[in-house]
Parts: structure tokens; sequence; C-alpha cells
């Protein structure tokens, strides 16, 4: 499966599905529902799957958490990938848990505190897996942070460039590291395919967007990057 340790799906953590569809539309993206008594929200394009949603609890909006991107990363044995993270210091924070639709999956928290989500998929759900892309999770110190996910998902230093580490699996980028802005927590951002983004134009921003060059922001807030998009330095 060539999606093994990769990003292969995200989910949308946030408050109104309603809005999410709204401003994901002007991407192309199409919302529909997988099954019908427990039904989990999910878009697509072309065919394609780009991302699920899940509500924000409300305990956790009255905590203090806010609307994010959640990465997923399929493995092969989840329990034992688990394992490694707590060896590696990471923290686990959801321990394996059947979710309808999307497979068993646990949590965890890297050493730096970004959390991320490991997955052993429903045969269901791998037809809308995909992966290509490349993400960016900014941290304190992305080359102290750069050997837990090797160690964890074979995610390799290729290249360091102003600051940026570049991650491969099997000689293709997988993830690149960057620096976090002093004060802001650690976040992971989506980069989306050139087709998504370039369809938005203006539309963007009519439905509640924002764009700051290739950076688009929704209404909730969530970052993520265009084709081809950097982070503005600081």
């Amino acid at each position: 499966m060539g999606f093994l340790n990769r990003v292969a799906w995200w989910e949308l953590v946030g408050r109104e599905w309603s809005a999410a569809q709204r401003v994901y539309a002007t991407l192309g993206w199409h919302a529909r529902e997988l099954g019908l008594r427990q039904r989990y929200p999910l878009w697509t394009l072309a065919g394609q799957g780009r991302a699920g949603w899940a509500a924000l609890p409300e305990e956790a909006q009255q905590a203090g958490a806010l609307p994010h991107w959640m990465p997923c990363v399929p493995v092969a044995d989840l329990q034992k990938t688990l394992a490694l993270a707590e060896q590696l210091a990471g923290q686990v924070v959801l321990q394996p848990t059947a979710v309808p639709h999307l497979g068993r999956l646990g949590t965890v928290v890297d050493p730096q505190g970004a959390a991320l989500t490991l997955l052993e998929p429903t045969a269901a759900m791998r037809r809308w897996l995909w992966h290509g892309q490349v993400p960016v999770l900014t941290a304190a110190d992305p080359l102290a942070l750069a050997p837990f996910y090797e160690q964890l998902l074979g995610w390799r230093v290729e290249q360091v460039k102003d600051g940026k580490l570049l991650l491969q699996l099997g000689g293709a980028p997988v993830a690149e590291l960057a620096q976090r802005a002093v004060g802001a927590p650690p976040l992971w951002l989506p980069r989306w395919p050139a087709a998504d983004t370039l369809a938005a134009e203006d539309r963007w921003e009519f439905c509640g967007g924002k764009r700051l060059g290739g950076v688009l922001i929704d209404s909730e807030g969530l970052a993520s990057l265009g084709h081809g998009a950097e982070l503005p330095a600081e």
C-alpha cells in the first residue's frame, strides 16, 4: 500500500460543517457523507478524497481548543507504532479506537507538541486516501525534531534550506519541517494540489476566507498552503 507512513488523509476539526462546506467548495471540493446512522462528512474532488470533517467538542472549545487540521498517517501496525512513539519521547493521547468508516486510530503528540493521528484504515476508507502533497509542520526546533519522525515513520532529512528541512520516504518528499513563529503553537499545514487552489481565485474571499500570498485561511482561521506556496518569513 503506497500510502503507508505518509500523510494520506486530513481531518478538519472545526465548529461548523455548513460554513466549511461553503468555503472549500471554492476549491472544487464536493461535500458528502459516508454511512447511514453514524455519518462521516468528507470532501472529494474528481472522485478522489481530500479531507474529512469532525466537530470540535464543546468541552474542548471551553478549554481553549481552536479549530485545526489533523494529519492522518496510515501505518501497518497501529499498536506497535504507538508504543514506538512513546519510546521516542512522544505522548499517546488517544489509545487505539475504532471509528466508524475510518478504521482503528490513535493519536500521538510529538516531543515538541504537534499532534498526529496514526490510522489502520478500513477497506472502504482506503479508496479515499491520497498522498503526493508535501505538508508543512512548524516546530520550535526542526532539526531536533527530525529524528523523532525518522525513527517513527522512516522520514529522512534530505535537504536543509533556509532553516527548513525536507523529509523524504523512499526517495519521495513527504513533509517539510519549518521554524514556527515565536509564541505560536506547533502547526500542521496541508498543501493542496494546483488544481484545487487555482480554481478558487477570488471566490475564496467571497465565502469568508482570506489569502495571504499562497496561504489560504478559511472562515474559522485554519491555514493551508496552495500548490508551490511557502510560509512567509517571520
